[in-house]
């Protein structure tokens, strides 16, 4: 026996006698779980992750989704406070197995408010979180969107626009904002407030009719709802968009 105390370093020097032995692993395993499984496990991890340990959290997002969605940690916080009860709500009706890469899969997880979860796995221990289906382009979106009907992809623009004002993620929508619309406020604050003042905390949407200018522009009127139906009335919004290259877009936001 060895009397250990702590921070002592203890020296393995066969790694075959942790691998058999039934109470240790060293390796880290391979996904062998279905995928139903697998999903649910990756988003229980989140959800847990997502009231207990928010930093961790951090750690796990998707660095490319991280650098467009999130200026810094101050940035994700504010997003976490914003949405996590929401978030904590969200329960998987489905998912499904969007790409697989040659290094790691990536699982898509769609909750009852049609939120999108999207883990890039490795393995079980070693994966990335994207927060939303939206914010950065994905090869089996743009696939999807290529395939669409310009008038069907302004549509697609418009939603995810919508989805970042339930997201409460302004500087996406602001980003996209066409430059005369951008021109007429002050300040990004200024914006923010023009969106919280026609928008509702939470938002449902319908096409109600559309025109087309040109083979890129497209004019959408949308109703708008309350999601949480604390409110029965409605706004009618015309929201015009800009095809550009990929699935990029600009949009106008204006009361009708």
């Amino acid at each position: 026996n060895m009397d250990i105390k702590e921070n002592d370093k203890i020296i393995i020097n066969n790694f075959n006698d942790i691998e058999t032995n039934n109470y240790n692993r060293y390796k880290v395993d391979e996904i062998s779980k279905d995928d139903s499984t697998c999903m649910q496990e990756l988003f229980d991890r989140f959800k847990y992750d997502l009231e207990y340990d928010v930093e961790h959290l951090y750690k796990l997002i998707d660095n490319k989704y991280k650098n467009e969605r999130f200026n810094n940690y101050e940035a994700f916080m504010q997003f976490i406070n914003d949405n996590k009860s929401q978030m904590l709500q969200d329960t998987l009706t489905k998912y499904k197995v969007t790409q697989e890469y040659e290094n790691y899969t990536q699982y898509t997880g769609i909750c009852d408010n049609n939120n999108h979860y999207i883990f890039n796995v490795i393995n079980l221990m070693e994966y990335s979180i994207l927060l939303d289906n939206y914010t950065t382009e994905l090869p089996q979106y743009s696939e999807i969107y290529n395939s669409m009907l310009p008038s069907v992809q302004a549509k697609y623009c418009i939603d995810r626009v919508i989805k970042a004002v339930n997201d409460k993620n302004y500087e996406f929508i602001y980003n996209k904002l066409n430059i005369v619309q951008k021109s007429e406020f002050s300040s990004y604050n200024d914006f923010v407030k023009f969106i919280k003042e026609i928008f509702y905390e939470e938002n449902n949407y319908e096409f109600i009719d559309y025109k087309k200018s040109s083979n890129a522009v497209y004019q959408y009127l949308v109703k708008i709802t309350d999601k949480t139906e604390k409110t029965f009335s409605f706004r009618r919004l015309d929201m015009q968009v800009v095809l550009e290259d990929d699935t990029d877009f600009m949009i106008g936001i204006k009361v009708n």
